[in-house]
Protein backbone atom coordinates (compact mmCIF):
# COMPACT_ATOMS: atom_id res chain seq x y z
CA UNK A 1 0.00 0.00 0.00
CA UNK A 2 1.31 3.37 -0.28
CA UNK A 3 -0.46 5.34 2.14
CA UNK A 4 -2.02 3.69 5.65
CA UNK A 5 -4.72 2.22 3.94
CA UNK A 6 -5.62 -1.48 5.78
CA UNK A 7 -5.25 -4.14 2.52
CA UNK A 8 -7.64 -6.47 4.01
CA UNK A 9 -10.57 -3.81 3.86
CA UNK A 10 -11.83 -3.43 0.23
CA UNK A 11 -15.58 -3.48 0.79
CA UNK A 12 -17.71 -1.14 -0.86
CA UNK A 13 -20.22 -0.07 0.82
CA UNK A 14 -22.92 3.02 1.88
CA UNK A 15 -24.04 4.70 4.41
CA UNK A 16 -27.39 7.09 3.74
CA UNK A 17 -26.84 6.45 -0.36
CA UNK A 18 -22.95 8.05 0.22
CA UNK A 19 -20.27 5.84 -0.31
CA UNK A 20 -17.58 4.83 2.53
CA UNK A 21 -14.25 4.94 1.45
CA UNK A 22 -12.66 1.15 1.45
CA UNK A 23 -9.22 1.07 3.63
CA UNK A 24 -10.33 1.45 6.99
CA UNK A 25 -8.52 -0.32 10.14
CA UNK A 26 -10.47 -2.00 12.92
CA UNK A 27 -11.25 0.90 16.03
CA UNK A 28 -9.42 3.72 13.94
CA UNK A 29 -10.83 3.79 10.99
CA UNK A 30 -8.89 5.93 8.24
CA UNK A 31 -7.16 8.01 11.28
CA UNK A 32 -3.73 7.11 10.10
CA UNK A 33 -3.90 8.24 6.60
CA UNK A 34 -5.93 11.17 7.92
CA UNK A 35 -2.65 12.32 9.78
CA UNK A 36 0.42 11.06 7.76
CA UNK A 37 -1.35 12.17 3.97
CA UNK A 38 -5.01 13.85 4.14
CA UNK A 39 -4.41 15.40 1.04
CA UNK A 40 -3.56 12.46 -0.91
CA UNK A 41 -6.29 10.24 0.82
CA UNK A 42 -8.80 13.15 -0.30
CA UNK A 43 -7.99 12.97 -3.99
CA UNK A 44 -8.05 8.92 -3.97
CA UNK A 45 -11.49 9.31 -2.81
CA UNK A 46 -12.33 11.83 -5.25
CA UNK A 47 -10.65 9.79 -8.47
CA UNK A 48 -12.77 6.42 -7.09
CA UNK A 49 -15.67 7.26 -5.10
CA UNK A 50 -16.66 11.07 -6.60
CA UNK A 51 -17.01 14.60 -4.65
CA UNK A 52 -19.14 12.71 -2.16
CA UNK A 53 -17.81 10.40 0.36
CA UNK A 54 -17.26 9.20 3.83
CA UNK A 55 -14.09 8.71 6.07
CA UNK A 56 -14.72 6.17 8.84
CA UNK A 57 -13.66 7.48 12.51
CA UNK A 58 -14.70 4.20 13.91
CA UNK A 59 -15.81 3.92 16.28
CA UNK A 60 -17.09 7.84 16.21
CA UNK A 61 -18.76 7.05 13.51
CA UNK A 62 -17.93 8.29 9.51
CA UNK A 63 -17.72 12.02 8.75
CA UNK A 64 -19.35 12.93 5.18
CA UNK A 65 -16.67 14.10 3.12
CA UNK A 66 -17.47 16.72 0.35
CA UNK A 67 -14.94 18.09 -2.51
CA UNK A 68 -17.26 19.62 -4.62
CA UNK A 69 -16.53 23.61 -5.85
CA UNK A 70 -20.24 24.37 -5.82
CA UNK A 71 -20.78 22.57 -2.49
CA UNK A 72 -18.34 24.76 -1.04
CA UNK A 73 -19.51 27.71 -2.77
CA UNK A 74 -23.01 27.23 -1.17
CA UNK A 75 -21.32 27.01 2.12
CA UNK A 76 -20.07 30.41 1.95
CA UNK A 77 -23.33 32.08 1.14
CA UNK A 78 -24.26 34.54 3.33
CA UNK A 79 -28.10 33.29 3.66
CA UNK A 80 -26.98 29.40 4.52
CA UNK A 81 -27.55 28.51 7.67
CA UNK A 82 -27.07 25.01 9.46
CA UNK A 83 -31.28 24.60 9.60
CA UNK A 84 -31.41 25.24 5.58
CA UNK A 85 -28.30 22.71 5.70
CA UNK A 86 -30.69 20.28 7.94
CA UNK A 87 -34.11 21.06 5.81
CA UNK A 88 -32.43 19.92 2.77
CA UNK A 89 -30.67 16.86 4.30
CA UNK A 90 -32.11 15.55 7.49
CA UNK A 91 -30.74 12.20 6.72
CA UNK A 92 -27.40 13.55 6.93
CA UNK A 93 -27.35 15.81 9.21
CA UNK A 94 -29.92 14.66 12.08
CA UNK A 95 -28.57 14.08 15.35
CA UNK A 96 -25.13 15.85 14.75
CA UNK A 97 -24.10 19.66 16.32
CA UNK A 98 -24.76 20.75 12.92
CA UNK A 99 -28.00 20.63 13.60
CA UNK A 100 -28.35 22.26 17.23
CA UNK A 101 -29.18 25.78 15.50
CA UNK A 102 -32.11 27.02 17.59
CA UNK A 103 -32.41 30.77 17.63
CA UNK A 104 -29.68 31.01 20.55
CA UNK A 105 -26.80 29.14 18.99
CA UNK A 106 -27.54 31.12 15.86
CA UNK A 107 -27.10 34.56 17.76
CA UNK A 108 -24.00 33.43 19.47
CA UNK A 109 -22.08 31.84 16.20
CA UNK A 110 -22.94 35.22 14.78
CA UNK A 111 -22.03 37.66 17.51
CA UNK A 112 -19.13 35.52 17.86
CA UNK A 113 -17.97 35.31 13.98
CA UNK A 114 -18.14 39.10 13.80
CA UNK A 115 -16.10 39.42 16.48
CA UNK A 116 -13.50 37.08 15.01
CA UNK A 117 -13.51 38.97 11.39
CA UNK A 118 -10.27 40.41 10.27
CA UNK A 119 -11.69 43.95 11.52
CA UNK A 120 -12.68 42.57 14.56
CA UNK A 121 -9.75 40.91 15.56
CA UNK A 122 -7.76 44.40 14.40
CA UNK A 123 -9.64 46.42 16.76
CA UNK A 124 -9.35 44.40 19.65
CA UNK A 125 -5.40 44.17 19.23
CA UNK A 126 -5.40 40.22 18.65
CA UNK A 127 -2.13 40.39 16.94
CA UNK A 128 -0.47 42.03 19.86
CA UNK A 129 -1.93 40.21 22.47
CA UNK A 130 -0.83 36.33 19.94
CA UNK A 131 2.24 37.77 18.87
CA UNK A 132 4.79 36.49 21.73
CA UNK A 133 3.53 33.03 22.18
CA UNK A 134 3.60 32.36 17.80
CA UNK A 135 7.05 33.70 18.06
CA UNK A 136 8.07 31.60 21.27
CA UNK A 137 6.99 28.65 19.26
CA UNK A 138 8.50 29.53 15.72
CA UNK A 139 11.51 29.91 17.57
CA UNK A 140 10.89 26.42 19.03
CA UNK A 141 10.16 24.99 16.02
CA UNK A 142 13.72 26.52 14.34
CA UNK A 143 15.67 25.29 17.57
CA UNK A 144 14.24 21.85 16.92
CA UNK A 145 14.83 21.35 13.08
CA UNK A 146 12.46 19.01 12.30
CA UNK A 147 9.02 19.52 12.52
CA UNK A 148 5.72 17.77 12.72
CA UNK A 149 4.02 20.71 11.13
CA UNK A 150 0.44 18.87 11.62
CA UNK A 151 0.16 18.46 15.14
CA UNK A 152 2.29 21.19 15.86
CA UNK A 153 0.10 24.07 14.28
CA UNK A 154 -2.99 22.25 15.76
CA UNK A 155 -1.63 22.51 19.50
CA UNK A 156 -0.88 26.18 18.84
CA UNK A 157 -3.83 26.89 17.63
CA UNK A 158 -5.55 25.05 20.45
CA UNK A 159 -3.38 27.28 23.28
CA UNK A 160 -4.71 30.21 21.03
CA UNK A 161 -8.18 29.62 21.63
CA UNK A 162 -8.21 28.94 24.86
CA UNK A 163 -6.21 32.19 25.53
CA UNK A 164 -8.50 33.92 23.80
CA UNK A 165 -11.57 32.87 25.70
CA UNK A 166 -9.28 34.67 28.48
CA UNK A 167 -8.10 31.31 30.00
CA UNK A 168 -5.84 32.27 32.91
CA UNK A 169 -1.97 31.31 31.74
CA UNK A 170 -1.99 29.42 34.61
CA UNK A 171 -4.22 27.03 33.91
CA UNK A 172 -3.63 26.62 30.16
CA UNK A 173 -2.04 23.41 30.52
CA UNK A 174 -4.56 21.28 32.13
CA UNK A 175 -7.19 22.80 29.35
CA UNK A 176 -5.01 21.48 27.16
CA UNK A 177 -4.40 18.16 28.74
CA UNK A 178 -8.09 17.48 29.07
CA UNK A 179 -8.81 18.65 25.57
CA UNK A 180 -6.33 15.86 24.45
CA UNK A 181 -7.89 13.47 26.60
CA UNK A 182 -11.35 14.41 25.34
CA UNK A 183 -10.45 13.60 21.62
CA UNK A 184 -8.39 9.97 22.61
CA UNK A 185 -12.63 9.33 23.54
CA UNK A 186 -12.90 9.27 19.90
CA UNK A 187 -10.81 6.34 19.37
CA UNK A 188 -11.06 4.81 22.21
CA UNK A 189 -12.29 1.37 22.78
CA UNK A 190 -15.44 1.34 24.98
CA UNK A 191 -13.55 -0.61 27.40
CA UNK A 192 -14.71 1.62 31.16
CA UNK A 193 -11.70 0.33 33.44
CA UNK A 194 -9.61 2.60 35.53
CA UNK A 195 -6.81 3.66 33.75
CA UNK A 196 -8.00 3.39 29.97
CA UNK A 197 -7.88 6.25 27.40
CA UNK A 198 -11.77 6.03 27.50
CA UNK A 199 -12.06 6.58 31.30
CA UNK A 200 -9.80 9.38 30.98
CA UNK A 201 -11.89 10.51 27.92
CA UNK A 202 -14.94 10.55 29.69
CA UNK A 203 -13.55 12.40 32.43
CA UNK A 204 -12.23 15.03 30.76
CA UNK A 205 -15.49 15.20 28.94
CA UNK A 206 -17.26 15.88 32.05
CA UNK A 207 -14.43 18.59 33.45
CA UNK A 208 -15.15 20.50 30.21
CA UNK A 209 -18.75 20.44 30.54
CA UNK A 210 -18.35 21.53 34.09
CA UNK A 211 -15.62 24.39 33.42
CA UNK A 212 -18.34 25.46 30.40
CA UNK A 213 -21.74 25.71 32.50
CA UNK A 214 -19.86 27.57 35.19
CA UNK A 215 -18.79 29.53 32.36
CA UNK A 216 -22.50 30.42 31.28
CA UNK A 217 -23.61 30.61 34.74
CA UNK A 218 -21.02 33.41 34.77
CA UNK A 219 -22.40 34.66 31.44
CA UNK A 220 -26.24 34.65 32.68
CA UNK A 221 -25.28 36.39 35.98
CA UNK A 222 -23.16 39.21 34.42
CA UNK A 223 -25.94 39.33 32.23
CA UNK A 224 -28.71 39.70 34.98
CA UNK A 225 -31.71 42.49 35.67
CA UNK A 226 -30.27 45.71 34.56
CA UNK A 227 -30.97 49.91 36.17
CA UNK A 228 -29.75 53.18 35.12
CA UNK A 229 -27.92 53.52 38.05
CA UNK A 230 -25.95 50.38 36.77
CA UNK A 231 -25.00 51.05 33.17
CA UNK A 232 -22.12 52.92 34.02
CA UNK A 233 -20.22 50.14 35.83
CA UNK A 234 -20.84 47.66 32.80
CA UNK A 235 -17.67 46.57 31.46
CA UNK A 236 -19.04 45.35 28.46
CA UNK A 237 -20.76 46.01 24.93
CA UNK A 238 -24.21 45.50 24.15
CA UNK A 239 -24.61 42.28 22.43
CA UNK A 240 -27.08 39.67 20.59
CA UNK A 241 -29.16 38.03 23.09
CA UNK A 242 -30.85 35.13 23.62
CA UNK A 243 -34.79 35.09 21.85
CA UNK A 244 -36.08 33.00 25.63
CA UNK A 245 -33.70 34.33 27.94
CA UNK A 246 -32.41 37.60 27.15
CA UNK A 247 -28.59 36.41 27.81
CA UNK A 248 -26.34 37.78 26.05
CA UNK A 249 -24.32 35.49 23.99
CA UNK A 250 -21.32 37.10 24.26
CA UNK A 251 -21.24 39.10 27.64
CA UNK A 252 -19.04 36.29 29.39
CA UNK A 253 -16.45 36.31 26.60
CA UNK A 254 -16.38 39.92 26.59
CA UNK A 255 -16.05 40.08 30.18
CA UNK A 256 -12.99 37.86 29.85
CA UNK A 257 -11.43 37.99 26.55
CA UNK A 258 -7.76 39.30 27.45
CA UNK A 259 -6.88 42.52 25.50
CA UNK A 260 -10.35 42.22 23.74
CA UNK A 261 -13.64 44.38 24.24
CA UNK A 262 -16.21 41.75 23.41
CA UNK A 263 -18.05 44.11 21.10
CA UNK A 264 -19.64 43.84 17.92
CA UNK A 265 -17.96 46.36 15.41
CA UNK A 266 -20.48 49.03 14.45
CA UNK A 267 -20.53 47.80 11.19
CA UNK A 268 -21.49 44.31 11.76
CA UNK A 269 -24.12 44.92 14.40
CA UNK A 270 -25.86 47.74 11.76
CA UNK A 271 -25.81 45.79 8.16
CA UNK A 272 -27.40 42.57 10.50
CA UNK A 273 -29.72 45.21 11.74
CA UNK A 274 -30.54 46.87 8.48
CA UNK A 275 -30.83 43.28 6.83
CA UNK A 276 -33.01 41.45 10.15
CA UNK A 277 -35.40 45.42 9.50
CA UNK A 278 -35.66 44.76 6.03
CA UNK A 279 -36.65 40.84 6.38
CA UNK A 280 -39.34 41.58 8.66
CA UNK A 281 -40.49 44.29 6.17
CA UNK A 282 -40.77 42.51 3.51
CA UNK A 283 -42.82 39.55 5.42
CA UNK A 284 -45.14 42.10 6.46
CA UNK A 285 -45.55 43.89 3.35
CA UNK A 286 -46.14 40.64 1.46
CA UNK A 287 -46.65 41.05 -2.20
CA UNK A 288 -48.83 38.06 -2.35
CA UNK A 289 -51.61 40.36 -0.30
CA UNK A 290 -51.98 42.54 -3.73
CA UNK A 291 -55.35 41.01 -5.00
CA UNK A 292 -56.73 43.29 -7.92
CA UNK A 293 -54.78 46.23 -7.53
CA UNK A 294 -50.99 47.55 -7.15
CA UNK A 295 -51.38 48.91 -3.90
CA UNK A 296 -49.03 46.06 -1.64
CA UNK A 297 -46.68 46.53 -4.52
CA UNK A 298 -46.84 50.63 -4.02
CA UNK A 299 -46.26 49.89 -0.40
CA UNK A 300 -43.03 47.99 -0.90
CA UNK A 301 -41.63 50.49 -3.44
CA UNK A 302 -41.04 53.15 -0.92
CA UNK A 303 -40.54 50.99 2.45
CA UNK A 304 -37.97 48.23 0.71
CA UNK A 305 -36.20 50.31 -2.25
CA UNK A 306 -33.14 51.62 -0.33
CA UNK A 307 -32.44 53.96 3.11
CA UNK A 308 -30.37 54.43 5.90
CA UNK A 309 -32.24 53.16 8.39
CA UNK A 310 -31.50 55.43 10.85
CA UNK A 311 -34.76 55.76 12.73
CA UNK A 312 -34.78 51.49 12.59
CA UNK A 313 -31.45 50.77 13.91
CA UNK A 314 -31.85 53.71 16.53
CA UNK A 315 -34.60 51.26 18.27
CA UNK A 316 -31.92 48.09 18.30
CA UNK A 317 -29.24 50.72 19.28
CA UNK A 318 -31.60 51.76 22.64
CA UNK A 319 -33.08 48.06 23.21
CA UNK A 320 -29.33 47.20 24.00
CA UNK A 321 -29.63 49.26 26.77
CA UNK A 322 -31.72 45.89 28.36
CA UNK A 323 -32.47 42.58 27.47
CA UNK A 324 -34.66 43.21 24.26
CA UNK A 325 -35.48 40.05 22.22
CA UNK A 326 -33.94 40.77 18.79
CA UNK A 327 -37.42 39.59 16.81
CA UNK A 328 -39.52 42.10 18.88
CA UNK A 329 -36.82 45.02 17.81
CA UNK A 330 -36.99 44.03 14.26
CA UNK A 331 -40.88 43.95 14.13
CA UNK A 332 -40.61 47.65 16.02
CA UNK A 333 -38.05 48.77 14.07
CA UNK A 334 -39.99 47.90 10.89
CA UNK A 335 -43.15 49.48 11.96
CA UNK A 336 -40.95 52.45 12.65
CA UNK A 337 -40.02 52.00 9.11
CA UNK A 338 -43.12 52.06 7.69
CA UNK A 339 -44.20 55.14 9.45
CA UNK A 340 -40.96 56.83 8.02
CA UNK A 341 -41.92 55.90 5.02
CA UNK A 342 -45.47 57.11 5.32
CA UNK A 343 -44.18 60.89 6.28
CA UNK A 344 -41.66 60.88 3.08
CA UNK A 345 -44.40 59.42 0.90
CA UNK A 346 -47.11 62.50 1.90
CA UNK A 347 -44.22 64.81 2.10
CA UNK A 348 -43.12 64.54 -1.68
CA UNK A 349 -46.96 64.46 -2.61
CA UNK A 350 -47.28 67.61 -5.24
CA UNK A 351 -49.45 69.52 -2.49
CA UNK A 352 -46.75 69.26 -0.14
CA UNK A 353 -42.89 69.30 -1.17
CA UNK A 354 -43.72 68.45 -4.77
CA UNK A 355 -40.55 66.43 -4.90
CA UNK A 356 -40.20 63.70 -8.15
CA UNK A 357 -37.59 62.06 -7.02
CA UNK A 358 -36.28 59.99 -3.75
CA UNK A 359 -33.45 57.91 -2.91
CA UNK A 360 -32.35 58.13 -6.70
CA UNK A 361 -35.63 56.62 -7.78
CA UNK A 362 -39.12 58.38 -8.77
CA UNK A 363 -41.30 59.22 -6.38
CA UNK A 364 -44.14 57.18 -5.65
CA UNK A 365 -47.24 59.38 -7.00
CA UNK A 366 -44.63 59.88 -10.24
CA UNK A 367 -44.55 56.31 -10.37
CA UNK A 368 -48.04 55.11 -9.24
CA UNK A 369 -50.31 57.73 -9.38
CA UNK A 370 -51.16 60.72 -6.80
CA UNK A 371 -53.82 58.93 -5.72
CA UNK A 372 -52.12 55.97 -4.83
CA UNK A 373 -49.64 58.02 -3.11
CA UNK A 374 -52.01 59.07 -0.88
CA UNK A 375 -53.57 55.38 -0.38
CA UNK A 376 -49.81 54.12 0.06
CA UNK A 377 -49.15 56.76 2.68
CA UNK A 378 -52.32 55.65 5.20
CA UNK A 379 -52.15 52.21 4.46
CA UNK A 380 -48.36 52.32 5.57
CA UNK A 381 -49.43 54.18 8.78
CA UNK A 382 -52.42 51.84 9.95
CA UNK A 383 -49.63 48.89 9.35
CA UNK A 384 -47.17 50.27 11.33
CA UNK A 385 -49.72 50.50 13.95
CA UNK A 386 -51.20 46.95 13.09
CA UNK A 387 -47.79 45.25 13.53
CA UNK A 388 -47.16 46.88 16.76
CA UNK A 389 -50.87 46.02 18.23
CA UNK A 390 -50.00 42.56 17.15
CA UNK A 391 -46.40 41.96 18.93
CA UNK A 392 -46.12 39.21 21.36
CA UNK A 393 -45.63 41.50 24.18
CA UNK A 394 -47.64 42.23 27.31
CA UNK A 395 -50.58 44.80 26.63
CA UNK A 396 -49.48 47.72 28.55
CA UNK A 397 -46.00 47.91 26.22
CA UNK A 398 -47.97 47.59 23.28
CA UNK A 399 -49.87 49.98 24.30
CA UNK A 400 -47.09 52.43 25.22
CA UNK A 401 -45.33 51.72 21.49
CA UNK A 402 -48.85 52.28 19.86
CA UNK A 403 -48.85 55.74 22.01
CA UNK A 404 -45.47 56.23 21.41
CA UNK A 405 -45.38 56.04 17.63
CA UNK A 406 -49.11 57.93 17.25
CA UNK A 407 -47.45 60.92 19.49
CA UNK A 408 -44.85 61.46 16.95
CA UNK A 409 -46.61 61.92 13.90
CA UNK A 410 -49.74 64.02 15.45
CA UNK A 411 -50.00 67.59 15.61
CA UNK A 412 -47.73 68.08 18.01
CA UNK A 413 -45.08 65.73 15.87
CA UNK A 414 -44.61 64.95 12.10
CA UNK A 415 -47.69 66.57 10.91
CA UNK A 416 -47.70 69.23 12.75
CA UNK A 417 -44.35 70.43 12.02
CA UNK A 418 -45.43 69.46 8.59
CA UNK A 419 -47.87 72.59 8.66
CA UNK A 420 -45.45 74.66 9.84
CA UNK A 421 -43.28 74.20 7.29
CA UNK A 422 -45.79 75.16 4.74
CA UNK A 423 -46.98 78.02 6.60
CA UNK A 424 -43.33 79.48 6.82
CA UNK A 425 -42.96 79.45 2.81
CA UNK A 426 -41.47 82.68 1.44
CA UNK A 427 -41.79 84.36 4.88
CA UNK A 428 -38.56 85.69 7.02
CA UNK A 429 -38.51 84.24 10.51
CA UNK A 430 -36.46 83.90 13.08
CA UNK A 431 -33.75 80.72 13.45
CA UNK A 432 -35.95 79.82 16.67
CA UNK A 433 -39.17 79.20 14.81
CA UNK A 434 -37.34 76.94 11.91
CA UNK A 435 -35.82 74.94 14.66
CA UNK A 436 -38.93 74.06 16.04
CA UNK A 437 -40.48 73.25 13.05
CA UNK A 438 -37.60 70.76 12.81
CA UNK A 439 -38.15 69.67 16.49
CA UNK A 440 -41.58 68.28 15.11
CA UNK A 441 -41.12 67.27 11.81
CA UNK A 442 -38.16 65.07 11.80
CA UNK A 443 -37.07 65.10 15.46
CA UNK A 444 -40.10 63.38 17.17
CA UNK A 445 -39.76 60.47 15.24
CA UNK A 446 -36.24 60.31 15.62
CA UNK A 447 -37.24 61.02 19.23
CA UNK A 448 -40.04 57.92 18.88
CA UNK A 449 -37.61 55.87 17.51
CA UNK A 450 -35.21 55.75 20.52
CA UNK A 451 -37.47 55.53 23.25
CA UNK A 452 -39.74 52.64 21.53
CA UNK A 453 -36.00 50.85 21.57
CA UNK A 454 -36.27 51.30 25.47
CA UNK A 455 -39.78 51.15 25.93
CA UNK A 456 -40.03 47.56 24.86
CA UNK A 457 -38.62 46.33 28.25
CA UNK A 458 -38.34 49.33 30.14
CA UNK A 459 -41.72 50.84 31.69
CA UNK A 460 -41.72 54.74 31.99
CA UNK A 461 -41.95 55.72 35.51
CA UNK A 462 -40.12 57.29 38.40
CA UNK A 463 -37.38 54.77 39.22
CA UNK A 464 -36.51 55.25 34.96
CA UNK A 465 -36.87 58.65 34.99
CA UNK A 466 -33.36 59.56 34.81
CA UNK A 467 -32.67 56.91 31.98
CA UNK A 468 -35.49 58.31 29.85
CA UNK A 469 -34.35 61.82 30.33
CA UNK A 470 -30.97 60.74 29.04
CA UNK A 471 -32.54 59.38 25.79
CA UNK A 472 -34.92 62.30 25.65
CA UNK A 473 -32.18 64.51 25.41
CA UNK A 474 -29.95 62.44 23.09
CA UNK A 475 -32.63 61.82 20.39
CA UNK A 476 -33.86 65.49 20.64
CA UNK A 477 -30.32 66.99 20.12
CA UNK A 478 -29.61 63.98 17.52
CA UNK A 479 -32.88 64.40 15.44
CA UNK A 480 -32.63 68.39 15.20
CA UNK A 481 -28.98 67.88 13.75
CA UNK A 482 -30.35 65.10 10.92
CA UNK A 483 -32.30 68.12 10.07
CA UNK A 484 -30.06 71.07 9.99
CA UNK A 485 -27.72 68.58 7.98
CA UNK A 486 -30.82 67.82 5.41
CA UNK A 487 -31.06 71.86 5.13
CA UNK A 488 -27.08 72.21 4.63
CA UNK A 489 -27.22 69.15 2.16
CA UNK A 490 -30.21 70.89 0.04
CA UNK A 491 -27.85 74.08 -0.70
CA UNK A 492 -24.82 72.02 -1.44
CA UNK A 493 -25.46 68.64 -2.68
CA UNK A 494 -25.94 67.62 -6.34
CA UNK A 495 -28.99 65.40 -7.27
CA UNK A 496 -26.41 61.77 -7.01
CA UNK A 497 -25.76 62.52 -3.59
CA UNK A 498 -28.48 63.63 -1.97
CA UNK A 499 -30.92 61.03 -3.91
CA UNK A 500 -33.78 63.20 -4.65
CA UNK A 501 -33.89 66.89 -6.11
CA UNK A 502 -30.96 69.56 -4.52
CA UNK A 503 -31.70 73.30 -4.29
CA UNK A 504 -35.60 73.00 -3.58
CA UNK A 505 -35.82 74.83 -0.58
CA UNK A 506 -34.29 77.95 -2.26
CA UNK A 507 -36.42 77.64 -5.07
CA UNK A 508 -39.49 77.57 -3.15
CA UNK A 509 -38.43 79.77 -0.90
CA UNK A 510 -38.44 78.29 2.26
CA UNK A 511 -36.76 79.18 5.34
CA UNK A 512 -34.16 77.02 6.56
CA UNK A 513 -30.98 76.72 9.04
CA UNK A 514 -29.04 77.00 6.12
CA UNK A 515 -30.47 80.49 4.60
CA UNK A 516 -30.79 82.31 7.76
CA UNK A 517 -28.08 81.08 9.74
CA UNK A 518 -25.57 81.07 6.94
CA UNK A 519 -23.43 77.38 6.02
CA UNK A 520 -20.78 77.87 8.83
CA UNK A 521 -22.66 78.95 11.21
CA UNK A 522 -25.32 75.88 10.50
CA UNK A 523 -22.22 73.45 10.37
CA UNK A 524 -21.12 74.62 13.71
CA UNK A 525 -24.69 74.09 15.15
CA UNK A 526 -24.38 70.67 13.81
CA UNK A 527 -21.30 69.92 15.39
CA UNK A 528 -22.68 71.05 18.95
CA UNK A 529 -25.61 68.98 18.57
CA UNK A 530 -24.07 66.08 17.85
CA UNK A 531 -21.80 66.44 20.83
CA UNK A 532 -24.60 67.73 23.30
CA UNK A 533 -26.21 63.91 22.12
CA UNK A 534 -23.06 62.52 23.06
CA UNK A 535 -22.85 64.03 26.17
CA UNK A 536 -26.52 62.89 27.21
CA UNK A 537 -25.69 59.28 26.90
CA UNK A 538 -22.46 59.43 28.34
CA UNK A 539 -23.66 58.58 32.54
CA UNK A 540 -25.38 55.22 30.50
CA UNK A 541 -22.04 53.59 30.03
CA UNK A 542 -20.85 50.84 27.52
CA UNK A 543 -24.60 49.63 27.42
CA UNK A 544 -25.21 52.87 25.54
CA UNK A 545 -22.28 51.93 22.50
CA UNK A 546 -24.63 51.50 19.91
CA UNK A 547 -26.34 54.76 20.49
CA UNK A 548 -23.11 56.33 20.42
CA UNK A 549 -21.73 54.57 17.00
CA UNK A 550 -24.82 55.60 15.31
CA UNK A 551 -23.98 59.30 16.15
CA UNK A 552 -20.48 58.88 15.23
CA UNK A 553 -21.30 57.42 11.81
CA UNK A 554 -24.06 59.98 11.04
CA UNK A 555 -21.13 62.65 12.32
CA UNK A 556 -18.58 61.05 9.67
CA UNK A 557 -21.05 61.18 6.91
CA UNK A 558 -21.93 64.99 7.55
Amino acid sequence: MDMLLNPLHRRHRLRDDIPVMPGAFPLVGHLPAIVCDLPRLLRRADRTLGSHFSLDFDPAGQLMTCLDPDAFALLRHKDVSSALIEEIAPEILGGTLVTLNGSAHRQARDGIKAAFLPSGLTEAGIGELFEPVIRARVQAWRDRGEVTILPETGDLMLKLTFYLMGIPGKDLPEWHRKYRQLLQLMLAPPLDLPGTPFRRGRAARDWIDAQSRQFIRDARAHAGPLRYKDMNKMQTGSTLHDDQTGVSALDGLGAQAPGASGRLLPEIWMLDGTKRVEQALARLLCAEDDGETELMAAMRYPTLHGGKRTRALLCPAAGALTDTPAYMLDLVGAAIEMMHACTLVHDDLPAMDDDVLRRGLPTVHVKFGEAAAILVGDALQAHAFLTLASLDAPGDIRIALVRELAQAVSAEGAAGGQAMDLSLVGKHVEVGRILAMHRMKTGALVRASVRMGALCTIVEDAAHAELYCALDQYSTCFGLALQVVDDILDATADKATLGKTPGKDAAAQKPTCASIMGLQAARQLVADLFRDAGDAIAPLGPRAERLAQILQRANAIC
